[in-house]
């Protein structure tokens, strides 16, 4: 991923505050030093560095984390706040990220917990333009869920507020995209995708868990 995480609209975000019990991961991305992203949801999980040198960046939003696209990513370890579901059962989960990349030119990883021999979910910018998610199920490596928006509708050089929903209906069904505050219409397949668990496998900011798609 080559661009920006800059910082939610929310000033207050980094601050000592106590967030919505449902909320696990709060990542200002405001850091003077972003050796460590501090975690405001209460939940302790701070960010650090997985591999490369991120940097402090600005953009239209104030200070940001920038990336450099070919080896910065940061690691928030390994937890079942990060899954959707638990083996039996799937539950609502959403991420929302700020985003701005100076190129699409090749997939660009926001969040993942996948390593490709171990596949939990990633959601990710494509080389096309679009936004896609991949669910996979709790016992399979290739059984999953896809969904996927139309292509081109990221565009370079522009800020953009990307949400992904889920109702945790096990189905694509209940899956939805919006980019800047809009319903992209994002479609998928299920295949025979049942429910997913918490994996052994690290979430990764800027990448996916085997070191590729900055």
């Amino acid at each position: 991923m080559a661009g920006y995480l800059p910082k939610p609209a929310n000033p207050k975000l980094n601050k000592a505050k106590t967030l919505s019990k449902e909320i696990v991961l709060a990542l200002a991305l405001d850091e003077q030093n972003p050796t460590t992203l501090y975690d405001a949801s209460g939940k302790g999980h701070n960010a650090t560095i997985y591999s490369g040198t991120p940097i402090t960046g600005k953009s239209a939003l104030g200070r940001g984390v920038e990336f450099d696209g070919s080896t910065d990513a940061y690691t928030l370890g390994n937890s079942s706040d990060y899954s959707m579901g638990n083996g039996t059962v799937d539950s609502p989960f959403s991420m929302h990220v700020t985003y701005q990349t100076n190129a699409i030119a090749a997939n660009q990883s926001l969040l993942s917990k996948d390593n490709v021999s171990t596949r939990e979910w990633l959601f990710q910018i494509r080389s096309t333009g679009s936004i896609f998610m991949f669910l996979w199920n709790f016992d399979s490596n290739s059984t999953r869920i896809s969904f996927e928006t139309a292509t081109g509708i990221v565009q370079a050089n522009t800020l953009h507020k990307i949400c992904f929903t889920y109702n945790g209906n096990g189905s694509n069904s209940g899956m939805k995209i919006y980019l800047d505050g809009v319903d992209t219409g994002a479609t998928g397949t299920d295949g025979s995708y049942t429910t997913t668990t918490n994996k052994a496998q690290d979430v990764i900011v800027g990448s996916l868990g085997r070191g590729a798609n900055y």
